[in-house]
């Protein structure tokens, strides 16, 4: 996965990644993005790391421009969106060289692009 083609995700006017996109920038399975998150629960603090989406606040996102692009489920009752802080936390329990070269990739060309 290239970094420079994933679609970009704004939420509360930041710049996220839903889980599958992290596991897939980091090459890793959802299940291990959600099984850290829930080892770690204490290490991650909602608005800050992440935003938990569901009810109408998820309605709305998935009625969003280019929302379908994402492959979300019309099923999807909650979702989970990462921002640079809580990809970052990801990087580091994951801890491959791989994981933190892409994640040099995502803070250069996802979340700052205009830098």
């Amino acid at each position: 996965m290239e970094v420079q083609n994933l679609v970009p995700v704004d939420y509360a006017n930041q710049r996220v990644l839903l889980t599958a996109q992290v596991a897939e920038v980091y090459k890793c399975s959802r299940a291990r993005i959600k099984d850290n998150f829930r080892l770690a629960r204490d290490q991650f603090k909602e608005g800050v790391h992440f935003f938990k989406v569901s009810g109408d606040a998820l309605r709305q996102l998935k009625q969003s421009e280019g929302f379908a692009m994402l492959g979300v489920s019309k099923m999807t009752s909650c979702l989970y969106l990462w921002t640079k802080q809580g990809v970052a936390r990801h990087c580091k329990m994951l801890n491959t060289p791989q994981a933190w070269d892409m994640f040099d990739a995502l803070e250069k060309h996802y979340f700052n692009p205009a830098t």
